[in-house]
């Protein structure tokens, strides 16, 4: 019987993200499986995949949320200013919660649920984070994350454009 958290200790969400394209093309079978504490803020999530997605400069990001493509002119769309994009209801702040603050038990991440992360919005490294399922934490002291599966080679955060300069 899979694992259902009750809200009284963290647990973690499995997720698989892929990157679906970036400085003008589009990749297929790239992705990272972790798993992140139920307790991960949108901010950390962000250092994360920069982190397992090789990136060393940094730029401009956003999450977006309860929307079926990136860009979509539906659901939630926040970015690394703590800037609120809302079409939908759902997301409901406190008065004194910063958006970036906001971890991904508060945002209620299901399985089968997805959402997009995208990253530097001139070459627009745009990812697909699904959920597939939570997992029990068993250990007093959890990781924030745990690396589970890498497959295929990342793409360098700048194409090498030495070999058409030598042309």
């Amino acid at each position: 019987m899979p694992y259902t958290p009750d809200g009284s200790k963290p647990y973690y969400l499995r997720l698989r993200i892929c990157l679906l394209e970036g400085f003008g093309d589009k990749y297929k079978g790239i992705y990272k499986t972790i798993d992140a504490l139920s307790t991960t803020t949108l901010e950390d999530l962000h250092q994360e995949i920069f982190t397992l997605f090789e990136r060393y400069d940094p730029h401009l990001w956003e999450f977006q949320f309860a929307t079926r493509r990136p860009f979509g002119r539906s659901g939630v769309h926040i970015d690394s200013n703590g800037n609120v994009e809302s079409w939908t209801v759902w997301l409901d702040l406190d008065e004194d919660q910063h958006p970036l603050d906001l971890t991904l038990a508060d945002l209620s991440l299901g399985p089968r649920q997805y959402f997009f992360y995208i990253f530097d919005f001139g070459d627009l490294w745009i990812h697909k984070i699904s959920v597939s399922s939570y997992q029990e934490v068993k250990e007093a002291n959890p990781a924030p994350f745990r690396l589970v599966k890498s497959v295929g080679e990342v793409p360098p955060q700048y194409p090498d454009f030495e070999d058409e300069d030598e042309e």
